[in-house]
C-alpha cells in the first residue's frame, strides 16, 4: 500500500538523504523513507534526519589534518595521514 501526501505538506522528508520521493503525473508525490518505511504525514522534526548538506564523518575524517607533538615537547606540526588512514 501507498500512501499519497500532498505537495504542499512535505516537511523534513524531500531535504533528507533517507527519503525516495516518487513524483506522479498528477502532482502528488510517495515518500519512502529507509529508516521508517512509507511516510503517511508531512514530517515535522525526526532522529533519523540525514541533511544532505552535512558531510560524514568519513568524509571529514578524510580531509582533516593530523596533528603531531613530540612527547618531549620539541617539535609540534602537521603531517600528512598515512595511506592506509
Amino acid at each position: 500500500m501507498q500512501f499519497k501526501i500532498d505537495q504542499d505538506e512535505r516537511g523534513l522528508c524531500p531535504r533528507c538523504k533517507n527519503a525516495q520521493i516518487i513524483k506522479y503525473t498528477d502532482g502528488s508525490f510517495t515518500i519512502d523513507c529507509s529508516e521508517f518505511g512509507l511516510i503517511k504525514k508531512p514530517v515535522e522534526s525526526c532522529t533519523a534526519y540525514n541533511d544532505p548538506k552535512t558531510p560524514s564523518e568519513w568524509d571529514m575524517r578524510q580531509i582533516a589534518w593530523i596533528i603531531n607533538s613530540d612527547k618531549k615537547g620539541n617539535f609540534i606540526g602537521f603531517i600528512k595521514p598515512k595511506k592506509d588512514e
